[in-house]
């Protein structure tokens, strides 16, 4: 349904601040920042897992730290 509008929208050239406050406006009618969101915290889940076995460091908490920062941002 809004999926034709918001593609056509970003697939063109010549894109005016209208038209992009116009797909936003559509995609805050679905569910995909949603699904985003979650996708995101799957993904950043995934890595802090995937990092359990390095010994502790700073570097280790920066990047738990950058991982988690993410995907609980507002923006």
């Amino acid at each position: 349904k809004y999926e034709t509008k918001i593609c056509e929208v970003f697939s063109r050239v010549d894109v005016t601040y209208e038209d992009v406050a116009e797909a936003l406006k559509l995609i805050k009618k679905t569910d995909a920042i949603e699904n985003c969101r979650l996708k995101a915290e799957k993904a950043a889940s995934e890595a802090i897992d995937s990092i359990r076995d390095i010994p502790n460091s700073k570097y280790k908490d920066a990047f738990i730290s950058l991982a988690e920062y993410i995907v609980s941002r507002d923006r």
